[in-house]
């Protein structure tokens, strides 16, 4: 009885009752096939070597969405195989999977969380932000994310986050970082509004390399330049381990009615595999996604990059290519092109005028079987069992019944 009246109380608070009440159950079976080809497999600034490399990766999505409630994993291996180096061939080349959750309540509140695991042989995926190429290697990372929004006023609001990542490389340091943050945001009119914001990180390094910590108190301002375009900048000093140093971040988007221009400055510090402190970086990115016909999408996206780690730099340009089509709702193409220019190696000062040159052309089919959803059936229904014929519809009797086949079947 007590059981019961807890578990009545707790739906009534959760809004529970509701979910179950309108909630629904999606799986879809995921599969990629592709080719790459690769100037630089080893990422070699004196000998590069090039092949091409076949890749099959299978996945699964499945999720859980109500009302007030939502709760999605995913899972997707890679294999790769490589035409003129078949020692690197692997039936798990790589692989990551995720669980996302989020819950809305009534109260103005939403609470978001994430996990996830990635294991590649190519460490840069982790560090998309640093603009490094890092050669090839076994690399991995578990990652978690939590975030936490309270709509206080119709013109205020508060976000607090926590997010940690623990990265190793099979030839360098594990480290770990901790990054907590928190953000008051409030509306000064139509058009602009102001933000404060304080930044904790902890960066934690397996083995003799020292732990780092940094503080960021941060100022931003958000300005909209019209109904299609935005503005916003955070700045704050970064103080801590090391000597006092200006961080932030600028962006300007402007949505189009047939894409998205992007343009972001940002100078930070990350956590990099394979790196026994906290590396520098900062980037200078443009983005452009456009969609000239229905079902096709172009991106064009170059940065510059300049990362750092005590004496040693390094400097990247990188341009991307991409281009999707969506052949039918279960089928889409894909073609993209990276490249890359770097000069220096982190991490080895005698390496500063190194040139790296890296190029990849990739060609994918992505195959989305169709969704399975499966609502919760209305009280009082009766439930088929699979294999068990279905209950035929009434029909009148001067009326001939339609000969099952697989059109109809389909059509149901």
């Amino acid at each position: 009885m007590m059981r019961k009246a807890l578990a009545a109380v707790l739906a009534g608070t959760l809004g529970i009752g509701q979910a179950a009440a309108e909630g629904h159950w999606r799986l879809t079976g995921l599969f990629g096939a592709g080719e790459s080809w690769d100037d630089n497999i080893f990422s070699s600034p004196t000998k590069p070597e090039r092949d091409m490399v076949s890749r099959l990766s299978p996945g699964l999505d499945l999720g859980y969405r109500s009302t007030p409630f939502s709760i999605t994993g995913r899972y997707r291996l890679e294999a790769e195989v490589f035409r003129d180096h078949p020692e690197l061939s692997s039936a798990r080349a790589g692989q990551d999977g995720s669980l996302e959750m989020e819950y809305l309540s009534g109260g103005g509140v939403r609470l978001a969380a994430r996990q996830g695991y990635t294991e590649t042989r190519t460490p840069s995926e982790l560090s998309p932000l640093a603009g490094l190429d890092l050669g090839r290697g076994h690399a991995e990372r578990l990652a978690s994310d939590e975030t936490l929004v309270w709509q206080m006023g119709p013109r205020t609001e508060s976000t607090l986050a926590y997010s940690f990542a623990r990265d190793n490389l099979d030839r360098g340091l594990h480290g770990a970082s901790h990054i907590g943050s928190f953000r008051l945001e409030r509306k000064l009119g139509g058009r602009d509004a102001l933000r404060l914001g304080y930044v904790l990180r902890h960066f934690t390094f397996y083995g003799s390399a020292p732990d780092a910590t940094a503080q960021l108190p941060t100022l931003g301002w958000v300005h909209d330049l019209g109904s299609h375009t935005r503005f916003e900048v955070t700045a704050g000093p970064r103080f801590g381990t090391g000597p006092v140093e200006p961080e932030g971040e600028a962006t300007l988007r402007h949505r189009m009615r047939r894409g998205e221009l992007a343009l972001s400055a940002a100078q930070t510090q990350l956590l990099v595999a394979g790196f026994a402190a906290p590396v520098k970086t900062q980037s200078a990115i443009v983005s452009l996604m456009v969609e000239p016909w229905r079902d096709v999408r172009v991106g064009l996206s170059p940065g510059a990059y300049r990362t750092q780690m005590g004496s040693s730099t390094a400097t990247d340009w990188r341009l991307g290519v991409d281009l999707a089509y969506r052949v039918a709702r279960w089928l889409s193409f894909e073609a993209s092109e990276q490249l890359s220019r770097q000069r220096g190696i982190l991490g080895s000062t005698a390496l500063q005028q190194a040139q790296l040159n890296h190029n990849v052309v990739s060609v994918r089919f992505s195959l989305a079987l169709p969704e399975h959803e499966r609502p919760r059936a209305p009280e009082g229904s009766e439930r088929r069992t699979p294999g068990s014929p279905r209950r035929p519809l009434p029909k009148p009797e001067d009326e001939t019944p339609e000969t099952e086949g697989p059109q109809s079947e389909q059509q149901r």
